[in-house]
């Protein structure tokens, strides 16, 4: 042994080698395996004693900080009050969660396991709640509900209730059958097991759960049909507090069921006049109208009535001519008081005889509407299906059934239940007259003529693919027409256009060019000094030539106009300018508000006004702006160079035309040019036109 505990530190100290937390106590152990976020690994080494096996595959150690919940995967199992030296590891669980698996475990004692803790469900104290986990209890109730876990289908579980108390029981799926299972139905059981505040893989609180390692560990103390008689009845109560009605534990009504809805309620009418809303634990073959009953279930009510929740049907007996007293009413009477709408909730369990109009077809859960003047109340036929056959959209009809009030249940937390409604519950087919039938448009007749309808609509189709037939020849030769002429005048403009650029950008400068290259010739011949500065000049028209050309070029082979956002096509525009300055484009002006030759307009201008702000101004920094306001347009260059003097900045003459041609451009499409600029403090040119294209 002395062996075993030299390997268990021995790995320890080689995990803890890894970076990997090792764990010593049960609480840190616990801590690490509770915390649902966790996604490292982690060890553990532990001594400490069993304090129960909690079911097929884990039991709860405990050593002096606390319990902690381990999981053995070999197959071995421990008993309660063995003394064990364990290690092992964390493992993701099927939930996602980490569990802290054994790995290895020597057993080097045994002490007397702990005696379990009697509890009363209905007295568990939530604020101590937490200081009976991974407790071993014994606890006693009637059991309400029982169903297969569908999260972890290794176990059943057991709805145990006393009073208002509930708790879940987790039993292995292994020990109980189905029919088990419903056995336990209305049984009272006194159950043994682990306490916990969650169950399986719901992490998060639902309630007060034992897991109970067995079906050993419940044991029947009365069977769901033994000493019935026993049950006290459903007194009057109504004069009660609604908390101790629902802390009331189980009791019994008898009568006769005078309504069935929804396949798991019915109401009872007990000797005494009262009616009794009686909720079945689970959807079985409810009692029919007409039969005697004994049902026991718990107390609950919703401030009007005293009803009967997670009940059973005890016995039952047909009985024949049952009494009622009919009173005929109104949709109108029962849902409002001539002027603001409100619920009779007087009239609930009454027998009720209403007439109106059907307004729509019954639904899935048996329910049909029925339709007088400005209101429709639901009717409840799911105790009679085959009256749908009888009950067509449309009809007038004379309905009677049993009025019903349907409310939320009284809580703590709901101190005014609401009434959520009003319905009609038929008994039978005789509860149904019809009054007249559907209106001459029904159903089947209007399908008649949608189908009349769909005929003639087959013919016009077929008719129309005729004549389209005939139309498409004639339609593609007009657009094949169409699309040469558009052709044709998309070229034309195209060739209109780019004459003009050329004509304003090149004509004229290489015309000023000729002009300057005969001067310079005649200063040479002459022996004059300005010849070398006409030469320069030309030089630079020669170069502002060559620029232009490359622009018309660019503009011809590239497809700015097309782009959706037109602040895109300025930034691949100034992108040829290979600018080293930080070029800021904001141009929030759709491309739709300008025709082809603005928008091309407007490239050409912002682009002589970037050029000239990097290669004259030297500026680091251009913001290009643009906005619409209205029918008017404008735009803006700014940029932080050295900046100019506009009275006496060079022009043609010198052989500089970049404002010169942006002034004409601004000109010919109808635009108003502002510059401002002064040595040392950057250019600021404005334009402002108007908006030629369509609407936003």
């Amino acid at each position: 042994m002395r062996t075993m505990c030299n390997l268990l530190i021995f790995a320890a100290a080689l995990c803890g080698a890894m970076d990997c937390p090792v764990l010593h106590t049960a609480a840190e152990t616990r801590a690490f395996a509770e915390r649902t976020s966790e996604t490292n690994d982690y060890h553990f080494v532990l001594k400490g004693t069993v304090t129960s096996w909690v079911a097929i595959d884990s039991f709860i150690l405990k050593d002096a900080s606390g319990s902690v919940w381990l999981r053995l995967s070999d197959g071995r199992r421990v008993s309660p009050g063995d003394m064990l030296e364990v290690r092992g590891h964390s493992v993701p669980n099927f939930v996602g969660n980490r569990t802290a698996e054994v790995d290895d475990l020597v057993k080097i004692g045994h002490v007397k396991p702990p005696t379990p803790i009697d509890m009363d469900i209905h007295n568990i104290d939530p604020r101590k709640r937490s200081s009976l986990m991974y407790k071993t209890i014994r606890t006693y109730g009637i059991v309400i509900n029982a169903f297969h876990d569908e999260i972890d289908p290794r176990f059943h579980h057991l709805i145990i209730r006393r009073g208002s108390g509930t708790l879940h029981a987790s039993v292995p799926a292994a020990d109980l059958t189905v029919d088990d299972l419903d056995s336990f139905l209305g049984a009272e059981v006194r159950i043994t097991g682990t306490f916990m505040l969650h169950q399986g893989g719901r992490r998060l609180f639902s309630g007060n759960t034992v897991y109970i390692s067995s079906a050993a560990q419940i044991e029947t103390l009365r069977g769901a049909d033994d000493k019935t008689c026993d049950i006290p009845p459903l007194e009057d109560v109504s004069h009660m507090d609604p908390a101790v009605i629902i802390a009331t534990d189980l009791r019994r009504v008898e009568g006769v069921v005078t309504a069935v809805w929804h396949n798991d309620r019915f109401l009872v009418r007990t000797d005494d006049g009262r009616n009794v809303t009686v909720s079945l634990v689970k959807r079985r073959d409810p009692p029919t109208v007409g039969m005697r009953v004994c049902a026991i279930g718990f107390p609950d009510t919703d401030l009007f009535h005293v009803n009967l929740i997670d009940a059973r049907v005890i016995s039952s007996s047909q009985i024949h001519g049952i009494s009622e007293n009919i009173t005929t009413s109104s949709i109108n009477a029962l849902l409002s008081d001539g002027s603001k709408r409100r619920f009779d909730v007087s009239k609930h369990g009454h027998v009720i005889r209403l007439s109106g109009t059907i307004a729509d077809q019954p639904t899935a859960d048996g329910r049909i509407n029925l339709r007088d003047g400005g209101f429709t109340l639901p009717i409840d036929i799911s105790a009679c299906p085959n009256v749908t056959e009888r009950l067509s959209e449309g009809c007038d009809v004379e309905l009677t059934g049993v009025c019903i009030v349907e409310t939320d249940s009284w809580r703590p937390n709901v101190v005014v239940p609401q009434v959520k409604g009003m319905a009609l519950v038929m008994r039978s087919p005789n509860d149904v007259r019809i009054i007249s039938g559907p209106p001459l448009l029904t159903v089947g007749r209007l399908s008649v003529a949608v189908v009349i309808l769909l005929a003639f609509l087959l013919v016009a189709i077929v008719w129309n693919r005729v004549l389209n037939g005939l139309v498409n020849r004639r339609s593609r030769e007009l657009i094949k027409e169409q699309i040469a002429r558009t052709v044709s005048q998309f070229k034309i403009g195209e060739r209109t256009r780019l004459a003009v650029e050329l004509h304003d950008a090149l004509s004229q400068n290489l015309a000023a060019v000729a002009c300057l290259v005969g001067a310079a010739r005649r200063a040479v011949d002459s022996g004059s000094a300005t010849a070398s500065e006409q030469l320069q000049t030309t030089e630079r028209m020669l170069n502002s030539c060559r620029t232009e050309l490359k622009h018309c070029l660019f503009d011809l082979r590239s497809d700015m106009l097309e782009q959706p956002k037109f602040a895109d096509a300025i930034r691949v525009t100034l992108e040829q300018l290979h600018a080293k300055a930080e070029i800021v484009v904001r141009f929030a002006v759709p491309r739709t508000r300008m025709t082809d030759s603005t928008a091309h307009a407007i490239l050409c201008i912002i682009r002589e006004l970037v050029s000239n702000a990097i290669h004259h101004g030297k500026a680091s920094k251009i913001h290009v702006a643009g906005s619409i306001e209205g029918e008017t347009l404008k735009f803006s260059v700014r940029d932080n160079g050295t900046g100019f003097d506009p009275k006496t900045s060079p022009g043609p003459r010198e052989g500089h035309f970049g404002l010169d041609g942006i002034r004409d451009r601004v000109k010919r499409i109808g635009g108003d040019f502002r510059l401002e600029a002064a040595p040392g403090k950057g250019t600021y040119a404005v334009v402002t036109l108007k908006a030629t294209g369509g609407t936003p």
